[in-house]
């Protein structure tokens, strides 16, 4: 069959400027997960062709391939109307995702700031629909109190009395993601995660944490502290981690730990357990119960961070928590689109299922890095084999 080529040359916003003009020439593929190059020529037809505009190349009516132009040169080869013409070069229309740059998980201004977005548990918007309140496991220190200052008796066979050296607040408590069983214990090797919302104003921020055997904390998908390599242990010592600066708003603490092996020839228990207390500066330079914004502590279920509350958990899952491709890469463009990138552009796939309707698997792997472009981030997703990637001729789709 004979097939008809024909060419639109269409505005960015796909008005026409010159519409079913015949191809003197064209060159262009559809290169594998990336912008391929073009080139068409089409007569003069006293037309103005410029760099931005599209290209879309019809055979027998139907849309083949779209491209957007970086140059458009006029090519003069006689006197008469049809040896003058233009020859239009570029790439393929997924190039204008080359102009969205990605951002931190909370937008462009918001500290602190990730310089590398990691869609596992660091990640602001980690699903935890399905996460459960913690286990109070009792004080650091020897006697319990709340934080109004009353004694209450610690739980039966938690860990209490155990405070890590320098640990500055009286009222903070462990807490895991379970009891502890019958001799005072979690699993060897428990890993869980914990997450935290909290509303900071704006100014330095002093997070101090500790785990049971070893844990790490982050804020807004910084980590701060990575812990302490096994077979060494970080409950026994207070951490802090200061952050210079946070932008006024709601931040999001995460925190992973683990309990190691434990070589119990003594009959002592081995629980598995976190504790954090977490300062602003409020009315006092120094670290004082006033300078206090939230903690890990006895009442988990108060819904106040201030009391202990407010903490979610994930217990001992089979695989760390992370995101599926399509939800990481639909987080981005989001992101893009609201700060006026990608205009008129969709996605062919959904957070659950890839654009052939096929499941996404879930990876905590995944990352992208901040002031990239999102055409890089999709390179280089194809590179590390989550995805293949192709933008729609006709229409301004992202397929994957």
């Amino acid at each position: 069959m004979i097939r008809r080529a024909q060419v639109d040359v269409l505005d960015a916003d796909e008005t026409p400027a010159l519409e079913a003009a015949p191809v003197v020439d064209a060159t262009y593929s559809e290169e594998d997960s990336d912008a391929a190059a073009f080139s068409v020529t089409v007569p003069d037809r006293a037309g103005t062709f410029t760099a931005g505009q599209l290209v879309r190349v019809r055979l027998n009516g139907t849309p083949d391939f779209t491209g957007r132009v970086d140059v458009a040169d006029r090519v003069i080869k006689g006197l008469t109307p049809d040896k003058q013409l233009f020859t239009l070069r570029g790439r393929d229309w997924l190039s204008e995702f080359e102009d969205a740059p990605i951002s931190p998980p909370l937008g462009i201004g918001n500290l602190p700031a990730a310089r590398i977005v990691r869609f596992d548990w660091t990640h602001p918007l980690l699903p935890r629909d399905d996460w459960v309140t913690p286990t109070y496991l009792g004080s650091l220190f020897t006697a319990d109190f709340d934080p109004f200052g009353d004694p209450v008796p610690g739980p039966v066979g938690a860990k209490t009395g155990y405070d890590p050296e320098a640990w500055p607040d009286v009222f903070t408590g462990w807490i895991w993601s379970s009891d502890v069983d019958g001799f005072g214990s979690h699993a060897d090797g428990d890993v869980s995660y914990f997450y935290l919302p909290i509303t900071c104003t704006a100014g330095p921020l002093v997070p101090v944490f500790t785990a049971d055997d070893t844990g790490a904390l982050a804020i807004d998908n910084v980590e701060l502290d990575s812990g302490v390599a096994p077979p060494g242990v970080q409950w026994t010592q207070a951490y802090a981690a200061g952050v210079p600066e946070v932008t006024a708003g709601v931040h999001h603490v995460c925190v992973r730990a683990e309990n190691t092996e434990f070589d119990n020839q003594n009959g002592l228990g081995n629980p598995g357990a976190i504790a954090t207390v977490i300062y602003q500066q409020l009315e006092s330079t120094y670290l004082e119960f006033n300078n206090v914004i939230a903690r890990t502590g006895l009442n988990v279920d108060s819904g106040d961070p201030l009391l202990g509350g407010d903490w979610k958990c994930l217990a001992n899952p089979s695989e760390p928590p992370g995101f599926t491709w399509g939800h990481a890469c639909r987080l981005l463009f989001d992101q893009a689109q609201a700060e006026g990138h990608l205009v008129g552009w969709s996605l062919g796939f959904t957070d659950d299922e890839d654009s052939g309707g096929q499941a996404w698997p879930v990876s905590p792997e995944i990352t992208a890095t901040v002031n990239d472009t999102l055409l890089a981030f999709l390179r280089q997703s194809h590179a590390r084999g989550f995805c293949d990637f192709a933008v729609r001729p006709g229409e301004r789709v992202l397929d994957a």
